[in-house]
């Protein structure tokens, strides 16, 4: 057994995960443990806007650059597997990677942010819109999730604020 006096659910997390072999990561709220292995075999998507740190499409290979350095990757690019990470869109930033290196680009990017935030402005930045919605798809592999997610949708998106095929509100 362990004693362990103000110690951060994440060391604690790792401290029992480690030996075993095992990680976690943080997922729409909910805590996933895997195995190492698993882990690093598992890649996601997840779309970033970034429009606030790259003004321009120029700058865009330096910025992808500085991401991959920051992180411990792998990046198929790079060491001819692993991650890509590339603009779909200007200023959407597509990352197919580890939940690890997913949260390693969150973090640079938030340090970014943060030094950007401190550099004087002439003019203001423009501000996120709050009203900003981020749809994210993921693959489902069976009927009972299927069903899962169903009930989950009608409970929590307010009827008549999505509309169908033939637009009315449902």
């Amino acid at each position: 057994s362990l004693v362990l006096e103000e110690i951060s659910v994440q060391s604690l997390l790792t401290l029992i995960l480690e030996p075993l072999g095992c990680t976690y990561y943080v997922e729409e709220g909910t805590v996933w443990v895997t195995t190492e292995i698993a882990a690093e075999e598992t890649l996601f998507v997840t779309v970033y806007d970034v429009r606030d740190l790259l003004k321009t499409e120029s700058g865009s290979g330096d910025f992808i650059s500085s991401l991959q350095k920051d992180t411990s990757g792998p990046w198929e690019d790079i060491e001819g597997a692993g991650g890509t990470l590339g603009l779909a869109l200007p200023g959407m930033l597509v990352c197919r990677q580890t939940h690890k290196v997913h949260a390693e680009i969150a973090l640079s990017l938030h340090d970014m942010r943060k030094r950007l935030a401190e550099i004087p402005q002439s003019k203001p930045r423009p501000q996120p819109d709050p009203h900003r919605i981020v749809v994210r798809f993921y693959p489902i592999i069976d009927r009972e999730r299927a069903t899962d997610l169903e009930k989950a949708i009608v409970t929590f998106v307010a009827p008549g604020t999505w509309k169908s095929k033939n637009g009315e509100a449902t």
